[in-house]
């Protein structure tokens, strides 16, 4: 069988890469007279996120809905900037018997407590990340790559996304 590319089909395929492939303006466009990550802080405490009622969730669901709700409530503009890159580094990651290297653990096997109850309203993204991680016994770091949630003790890289990166700066306490 022998397949043929159509414009169309390459140009459906180089949207997808593109969008793949998408940086975070916030995270790479820094200049030179701001201090590195400030204008990710300033966009993580711009999204105000009306309502969080979190039980017996995990931190992977957690952090799902806060991305979500970090798109849905963006107003950067143009469109294609909206929301916050959230990453979830799983200590696995470091161990040579990892049962995988894309970040993700096996189902049922999250490395994170369990989010108990967590309720709040108007909470902006940094705050809701601070409270969800602290209830998962997590860190969150702002980074060069985007955010980067972590076992609580372990650092932001390597991870499934980049091997290496800058940490601008821990959320958590």
């Amino acid at each position: 069988m022998k397949l043929r590319a159509t414009p169309a089909a390459l140009l459906l395929a180089a949207a997808a890469v593109a969008s793949c492939e998408r940086q975070n303006p916030a995270v790479t466009a820094e200049t030179s007279a701001q201090a590195p990550g400030s204008s990710v802080l300033a966009k993580l405490d711009s999204i105000v996120i009306p309502l969080i009622d979190f039980e017996d969730t995990s931190l992977e669901e957690a952090i799902d809905y806060l991305r979500v709700r970090s798109l849905e409530l963006d107003s950067d503009k143009p469109i294609e900037t909206r929301g916050m890159s959230i990453l979830i580094r799983h200590s696995h990651q470091d161990s040579p018997d990892s049962p995988s290297d894309n970040g993700i653990s096996p189902i049922g096997a999250s490395q994170f407590q369990r989010i108990p109850r967590l309720r709040a309203e108007n909470i902006t993204l940094t705050q809701a990340l601070v409270q969800t991680c602290e209830a998962a016994d997590a860190d969150a770091h702002v980074t060069s790559i985007g955010i980067v949630v972590c076992p609580q003790g372990t650092p932001p890289f390597p991870n499934f996304k980049s091997e290496s990166g800058e940490v601008w700066k821990k959320l958590t306490p």
